[in-house]
C-alpha cells in the first residue's frame, strides 16, 4: 500500500531493495475515496473465506436468497447463491482457498478495524463504506494434493471453460461492475471463444441496472507469470484491462510477464533474486501481506 523506501531497515542492509514511492499511490487515493458499497467485484478465482473476520463484511449479500434452504428463491438459476458461487461443485457453498482469500483482502479488507490488513477500497471503518466483493470460485482447494508427485495439483478446477465462462457471466447478472481475474492460459494461445464472449458480456451488460455507479464493466486479468515478453491471453485483448507486477525497489519483478500489451503495473511480492530481496526471520521482506484462509 506503502513504501517508504524504509521497509527493508531490520538489522540488515537491505535499504536498497526498497526505493520511495513503489506502491500504488494509495494515500492520495484514500482522500478521494476509501471505498464504496455501490461497487461490487467479483473476484473469479479461488473461493473467498467467508468467515474471515477482515473481510465477512464487505463480502456481497444476494438478499434475494435464503441461505442454507436449497431453493433459488430469486430465480436467477442458482440456489443458495448468498456470497457468490461455486463452479466447481455447482452449489452456493464457498470453500475457502488461499489465493482466492488473498485477492480479496487486497482489494476489500475492512479498513480502520485493527484487524489484518487495510485493502485498496476496505472503507473507512463504518459499516458499509467499502467495495463488496462477490465469490465466483472456479477452483478449490485439494484434498488430497501431493507435493512430492509431480503429477498431483494443489488445486481442483472447473470442468471446462464453459464454465469460467458462466462464473464471469454470473457477476454481471448478480449486480458486479468489476470482473477481478488472476489468472490466464498458459500457451500463449488467444483464450476460447466462449471466454471471449464471456468479457464482451460482462463489459456490456455489468452495471445496467437503477443506481448503478456506470454502465458497462471493467474486466481485469493478470500479465501472467512466465517472465517473458510474450502477450499472454486474455489479458493481451484490448476490453480487458491486462496488470504485470513490479517489485519494491520499481524493477520488475523476475516473474512477470510485460510489453506494449500491458495497461498497468502494480506491486508484486518477490521471493529473493538477483541478490535481492531476501527473507528475514525466514519469511521474505518483499512479499505481499493480505488474508488467508482462517482455518
Amino acid at each position: 500500500m506503502k513504501n517508504d523506501g524504509l521497509l527493508g531497515e531490520s538489522g540488515k542492509d537491505t535499504k536498497r531493495d526498497f526505493a520511495d514511492g513503489a506502491d500504488i499511490n494509495i494515500v492520495p487515493a484514500w482522500r478521494e475515496t476509501t471505498g464504496d458499497s455501490r461497487v461490487v467485484v467479483s473476484i473469479v478465482d479461488g473461493g473467498i473465506d467467508i468467515i474471515h473476520e477482515d473481510l465477512k463484511e464487505n463480502l456481497w449479500i444476494n438478499n434475494g436468497e435464503i441461505p442454507g434452504n436449497g431453493i433459488d428463491d430469486d430465480n436467477n438459476g442458482y440456489i443458495d447463491d448468498v456470497h457468490g458461487y461455486n463452479f466447481v461443485d455447482r452449489n452456493g457453498e464457498i470453500i475457502p482457498h488461499e489465493h482466492g482469500t488473498h485477492v480479496a483482502g487486497v482489494i476489500a479488507a475492512v479498513n480502520n478495524n485493527g484487524k489484518g490488513i487495510s485493502g485498496i477500497a476496505g472503507g473507512n471503518g463504518f459499516k458499509d463504506s467499502g467495495a463488496k466483493i462477490m465469490s465466483c470460485q472456479i477452483f478449490k482447494p485439494n484434498p488430497d494434493y501431493d507435493p512430492s508427485d509431480p503429477h498431483s495439483s494443489p488445486n481442483i478446477s472447473v470442468q471446462d471453460d464453459k464454465t469460467i465462462a458462466e462464473a464471469i457471466v454470473y457477476g454481471a447478472n448478480n449486480g458486479a461492475l468489476i470482473s477481478q481475474n488472476s489468472w490466464g492460459y498458459n500457451d500463449f494461445l488467444p483464450e476460447p471463444k466462449v471466454i471471449t464472449e464471456a468479457i464482451d458480456y460482462f463489459n456490456n451488460i455489468a452495471g445496467m441496472y437503477e443506481g448503478s455507479l456506470m454502465k458497462g464493466g471493467i474486466c481485469i486479468f493478470s500479465a501472467g507469470n512466465d517472465g517473458v515478453d510474450k502477450k499472454a491471453y486474455p489479458a493481451a485483448r484490448s476490453q480487458v484491462v491486462a496488470v504485470s507486477s513490479f517489485a519494491p525497489d520499481y524493477a520488475a519483478t523476475w516473474y512477470t510477464n510485460y510489453g506494449y500489451w500491458v495497461d498497468l503495473c502494480a506491486p508484486g511480492g518477490s521471493s529473493p533474486f538477483d541478490g535481492k530481496y531476501s527473507y528475514i526471520d525466514g519469511k521474505p521482506i518483499a512479499e505481499i501481506l493480505s488474508t488467508l484462509p482462517s482455518k
